[in-house]
């Protein structure tokens, strides 16, 4: 669990599990952030938490797959609400140098939330919020090899 009151600061160093979800405030930790927790700038009455489980499993040496299943709460002072949050990953080992993965996730839409996790995402508010009667999905496929 993990939470931020009156719009406080995470620390960067924290993960989420989930690849939508974003707690560093120096950089976007994965292209398929779409909401970034904590960070409001002292906003009084502004809390956060996100209650999120992990879980992997090694299908054979090369493949592993991990998913994570939570629930991200906001409450703005005035008004609340919580969305599902889900994610899933399924990563190869090429070698010992080259892995590629692919990432799927998805936050139930949120009527006090904003998506501000990713200078790519317009996060102009629609009616109050950016996602009230949306569910936000993303996926990625990546590539990282170690020299």
């Amino acid at each position: 669990m993990v939470g931020a009151q009156d719009g406080g600061l995470i620390s960067s160093g924290f993960d989420t599990y989930s690849s939508m979800i974003n707690s560093s405030p120096d950089s976007t930790a994965n292209p398929t952030s779409v909401y970034r927790m904590g960070g409001k700038s002292g906003r009084k009455d502004y809390n956060e938490s996100l209650l999120i489980g992990k879980v992997g499993f090694n299908l054979t040496p090369q493949w592993k797959l991990t998913g994570a299943a939570g629930s991200l709460m906001v409450d703005n002072g005035t008004d609340s609400d919580s969305s599902l949050v889900l994610d899933l990953e399924a990563s190869y080992q090429v070698n010992k140098a080259v892995r590629v993965w692919g990432t799927a996730g998805y936050i139930e839409s949120n009527k006090v939330a904003t998506l501000t996790g990713n200078p790519l995402v317009d996060s102009k508010p629609i009616n109050g919020t950016a996602f009230d009667n949306e569910n936000v999905t993303a996926g990625s496929v990546n590539m990282q090899v170690k020299f």
